[in-house]
């Protein structure tokens, strides 16, 4: 899914595997937007939904017909003393998938903003075999046979897991990490081998460029578990990591594959994207 926004709002919450897809963001004080997808059988009438819910509200408190939204969306206003909560949905008829989304308004309703929210938000195209994934920082491009298994942000630190589905644990994490002037002492190569895997020995390490940057390659290996070891195979690691001096901080790029080969290269696929210095943009430019 892809989601137009203030640039202000950051993501702060994203669903698992295991469930309907979600996300939720926030600005410094409050949480502005909920939205979460899920797949449906048939297609729902969002229009009699909605009229339906006005009719159960409380008599005290009966929320508006959103009105003046972009085709296809129905939903409620619901004016609080504090603000105003807006519910929409719109359902994608190509997938049967249904977009539900909660946008906060804790002062005036921006109406301009929310309908360009609404008007932005579409789905990739879920047979093309490269995803784009664009959030906390990063952008970077992998073949949709990965999915995201785990993600990690804390305050200068952004760590995202990927794995196939045939894969137990995740193979491919891509972290950025911020303010390196203050923590990187050594060569990208020395700060490689001191970040490696726990027991896995360095094979080579090499300079190497990454989106016209000075970057390091260190591969390292350890003995693979159970059977796999009597076949023959290790786990190899790829360390790959670049310091992009637009942004100034350092992507890190970790992929591992159980192989009888002496290296295993990342996927193909992967692209991670740099040199796109923060500015406080409009909201086209805020996009998750």
């Amino acid at each position: 899914m892809e989601i137009v926004h203030p640039a202000e709002w950051e993501l702060i919450r994203a669903s698992t595997l295991d469930g309907p897809g979600g996300c939720t963001f926030a600005d410094r004080r409050y949480e502005r937007m909920k939205i979460q997808w899920r797949a449906m059988e048939s297609r729902p009438n969002l229009r009699k939904l909605m009229e339906d819910r006005k009719r159960e509200s409380k008599e005290d408190r009966v929320p508006e017909i959103l009105r003046g939204q972009p085709t296809g969306w129905h939903g409620l206003v619901d004016r609080t003393g504090k603000g105003t909560i807006v519910h929409a949905g719109y359902f994608f008829d190509d997938t049967n998938v249904l977009l539900e989304v909660v946008l906060v308004w804790p002062k005036g309703r921006k109406r301009r903003i929310e309908n360009r929210i609404f008007a932005h938000m579409r789905q990739h195209d879920p047979a093309a075999p490269v995803r784009l994934w664009r959030a906390m920082g990063i952008e970077m491009d992998l073949g949709r046979e990965f999915d995201l298994r785990t993600y990690k942000a804390e305050v200068g630190r952004v760590a995202w897991q990927f794995a196939r589905k045939q894969d137990k644990e995740p193979v491919l994490t891509v972290r950025r990490i911020g303010i390196p002037k203050y923590w990187l002492k050594t060569s990208l190569l020395d700060w490689l081998e001191n970040e490696r895997a726990a027991g896995a020995r360095v094979e080579s390490r090499k300079p190497d460029t990454v989106n016209g940057h000075s970057a390091a390659r260190l591969i390292s290996a350890e003995r693979s578990p159970g059977a796999r070891r009597l076949l023959g195979r290790r786990r190899i690691y790829t360390d790959l990591a670049w310091r992009c001096p637009v942004e100034e901080r350092v992507y890190h790029v970790r992929y591992l594959e159980d192989t009888r080969g002496h290296e295993a290269p990342p996927p193909a696929s992967l692209r991670v994207r740099c040199c796109r210095p923060y500015r406080h943009e409009v909201i086209e430019q805020g996009r998750t």
